[in-house]
């Protein structure tokens, strides 16, 4: 639990407390999924601070989070709704974090509406 891998999956509160909440849990699921959605390490060492992408999601700069591979072909609403989320994961004070059950609402929501904009450009081709 003391590697440097596992202190970028940890909430700030862990290193106060030693012990792991649900709470703890919904931090780490914020971490991967802003890792999911850049394509790479929330913690790059090879890249200077204000290029890692923790420090994008807090400055908003949701279009350069998104993983490159991507070629600019997500609809940028969702990008920005599904970061959002990765953030609330992430929140300092952990009573801020929101439920699991909310969390899959919210991504439910964001992929049905990615599924209704795909549908629609079909039938408008």
């Amino acid at each position: 639990m003391e590697t440097i891998g596992y202190a970028t999956y940890a909430p700030p509160e862990y290193f106060m407390t030693g012990k792991l909440t649900l709470r703890h849990v919904i931090y780490s699921f914020g971490v991967v999924l802003l890792e999911l959605i850049a394509g790479r390490k929330a913690i790059q060492e090879n890249l200077p601070f204000l290029e890692q992408t923790r420090p994008l999601l807090v400055s908003k700069k949701f279009t350069e989070i998104a993983d490159t591979v991507l070629g600019g072909r997500y609809p940028e609403h969702g990008l920005a709704q599904a970061l959002t989320v990765a953030e609330m994961c992430m929140r300092e004070d952990a009573t801020k974090r929101p439920p699991i059950a909310q969390i899959v609402t919210l991504l439910s929501d964001i992929l049905s509406e990615a599924e209704g904009e795909a549908w629609d450009k079909k039938e408008a081709s």
